[in-house]
């Protein structure tokens, strides 16, 4: 089939007989990846009362393991979007407790301070990761859980990932 417009972000669907390269490939030709939790492009800062961090950590060394942290806020889909786009985009500094306060997720400072360090490290781990592969969704649509008309990460990755092609 022939690529008819640019890359779109597509909602996935648990509907029985989705397939999701099917219908990317018969809305504008494409190829679509998943970019939902608990995938490695998923937001990890959860929309809800109270909201929650969910990071999925992943290290050379094979061994997975899963973050979770309820926050003593509440965290709409707009802070979680515009959470995950600061936190891609920021230059190289460490992602400091007062950075994630202040720009991303209301309450993070209030976590005990162990947990907090260890969150640090696994989200500059999960960034320089994500920033290394982010050139593979370049021309690709993108498939959230999301409704389509709603803020959604997977809109920052299609900006992001098509913005030099």
């Amino acid at each position: 089939m022939t690529i008819t417009s640019p890359p779109v972000r597509m909602q996935l669907s648990r509907r029985k007989g989705f397939r999701l390269q099917d219908v990317s490939r018969a809305l504008n030709g494409r190829e679509a990846v998943n970019v939902a939790r608990p995938g490695k492009w998923g937001n990890w800062i959860c929309i809800g009362n109270p909201g929650s961090l969910w990071i999925k950590t992943g290290h050379k060394n094979g061994l997975r393991t899963l973050l979770t942290a309820e926050l003593p806020c509440e965290i709409g889909r707009a802070t979680a979007v515009r959470g995950y786009r600061t936190w891609l985009q920021q230059n190289d500094a460490p992602v400091q407790a007062a950075t994630l306060t202040a720009w991303l997720v209301p309450g993070f400072a209030k976590l005990n301070g162990g947990f907090r360090r260890v969150v640090e490290r696994e989200l500059r781990f999960k960034r320089h990761e994500l920033l290394a592969l982010l050139p593979s969704l370049a021309g690709k649509n993108l498939a959230c859980t999301c409704e389509l008309g709603d803020e959604c990460h997977g809109d920052v990755l299609l900006e992001i990932a098509n913005a030099a092609s």
